[in-house]
């Protein structure tokens, strides 16, 4: 679990308690599609999600996975009101905890530690995005695998073979080739 993360919801709910609030979601619910504007930021308290969007071929490419104590949100509708990049789904009955952006805004406006504290996620994102791509740009998929088993240990049992493929950018019979490689 991200420090930051747990540190942002802990003040919201410190200093806001009455703005935060809990959702449940079934595994397979669409929490929000790509092209919706979704103002919350949410909060995993259990269960997990992926992100995904459609390419233009109508292709589905997975972006990433969250797990309990991650945040999830579309930068996109938050700071720009624009609609999401990315359709997020729950995977396995998923509960959230969350807060409407409009009430984050005012509490980053109100709070100047707690606008830093946001500040520093922000960038821990944006580090995370860099090395995904730099990831797919410069590593095998077997590379990709490794390092997705060795960082995202809780999430490999729970994901489908199709699943895990689809975050590698590979398909299913080239991801059973490489496990069996790697056995």
């Amino acid at each position: 679990m991200n420090s930051l993360e747990q540190q942002i919801f802990s003040k919201a709910e410190a200093l806001i308690p009455d703005k935060i609030s809990e959702k449940s979601f079934r595994a397979d619910q669409k929490i929000f599609h790509q092209d919706d504007v979704f103002m919350d930021v949410l909060r995993i308290k259990k269960g997990f999600t992926k992100a995904s969007f459609l390419t233009s071929e109508g292709k589905e490419v997975t972006k990433w996975f969250a797990a309990e104590g991650q945040i999830v949100a579309s930068t996109l509708s938050l700071t720009l009101q624009a609609p999401a990049g990315f359709t997020l789904t729950a995977m396995e009955d998923t509960e959230f905890t969350y807060i409407r952006g409009f009430d984050l805004n005012a509490l980053l406006e109100q709070d100047h530690r707690f606008a830093i504290l946001v500040a520093k996620y922000a960038f821990s994102i944006a580090a995370k995005k860099e090395k995904r791509e730099l990831d797919f740009l410069t590593k095998t998929p077997q590379e990709r695998l490794v390092e997705f088993q060795r960082e995202s240990s809780q999430l490999v049992g729970r994901l489908t073979q199709n699943e895990l493929s689809k975050y590698l950018g590979i398909t299913p019979v080239a991801l059973s080739r490489i496990k069996a490689r790697l056995r």
